[in-house]
C-alpha cells in the first residue's frame, strides 16, 4: 500500500492523534468478518504486520 496524503511528517501531533481512528478502521469489513467467523466468533487478537518491498538489486546485495 502506498501512503496517501496527509503524510505523518506533515501532521502536527494533534492532527496525527486525530487520524488514529481512521487508521484503525478495517480496510475490508469482509476480511475482518471472515477472521471473526474462522475463530468461531469468540474473542481473538489480530496482528497487522506492515510489509516492506525492496528492489531486487538491493536484495541481491544483502547476505542472508
Amino acid at each position: 500500500m502506498i501512503p496517501k496524503p496527509p503524510y505523518a511528517k506533515d501532521l502536527t501531533p494533534e492532527q496525527e492523534i486525530a487520524e488514529v481512528p481512521a487508521a484503525e478502521a478495517p480496510a475490508s469489513p469482509a476480511v475482518w468478518d471472515a477472521a471473526h467467523h474462522a475463530r468461531g466468533g469468540g474473542p481473538h487478537t489480530a496482528v497487522v504486520v506492515p510489509s516492506l518491498t525492496l528492489d531486487q538489486s538491493e536484495l541481491r546485495r544483502s547476505r542472508g
